[in-house]
């Protein structure tokens, strides 16, 4: 913990990023302010960066999500532990963190089977094929297209007991959160769009 936060100070991000008391957005159609792990991952979910909650520091950028007639949530996020992706920082692939994902998996003897068909080798050479990304974000979001590609719900659970959220910086400096856990998720205020 100590080399994370170290690693977040010496990076680039705004002290209100770091701040466990900064507000972010979340822009949606529906006039609902539920955060369920049973809407995570659906047919229609464009999930770009990955499984999860999608929110933003800009209140601009929430609503064009909430377009046309949608609502917008200021929320409080309670995150302790997140994966980072940016220019100046990233967080570094776990081997232990890849075994873990690999074995919670519901369809992991068939996707195995894509690696070799000894289930021991095939271990290994998938944990290696994702190691060779030099950062997490890359990582885990490969391994969840590869075994949890139907399964966004198992790859939360899986991957909130090590990460609350993963934090992209995007141009503008505009930040998105992409939460895992939904009860680190307060509600404080619903702006009608």
């Amino acid at each position: 913990m100590i080399k994370l936060k170290s690693l977040l100070l010496e990076a680039d991000w705004p002290d209100m990023i770091l701040n466990d008391r900064y507000t972010w957005y979340h822009g949606r159609t529906v006039d609902s302010d539920v955060f369920s792990l049973d809407y995570v991952g659906g047919e229609k979910a464009n999930d770009q960066e990955g499984p999860g909650f999608y929110f933003t520091n800009s209140l601009e950028n929430a609503r064009s999500y909430a377009y046309p007639n949608g609502i917008v949530l200021k929320c409080k996020i309670n995150y302790k532990k997140f994966i980072i992706k940016g220019d100046t920082s990233e967080t570094k692939t776990s081997k232990r963190i890849l075994v873990d994902l690999i074995k919670s998996s519901p369809d992991k003897d068939y996707t195995l089977e894509n690696f070799d068909e000894n289930p021991q080798i095939a271990m290994v050479k998938a944990v290696n094929s994702y190691l060779r990304y030099t950062d997490a974000y890359d990582a885990y979001q490969i391994l969840a297209r590869d075994f949890y590609r139907y399964n966004a719900k198992d790859y939360l659970k899986a991957l909130s007991k090590y990460y609350d959220a993963q934090l992209t910086k995007h141009n503008n400096n505009i930040y998105h959160l992409v939460v895992y856990k939904p009860e680190i998720i307060t509600v404080i205020d619903k702006i009608k769009i």
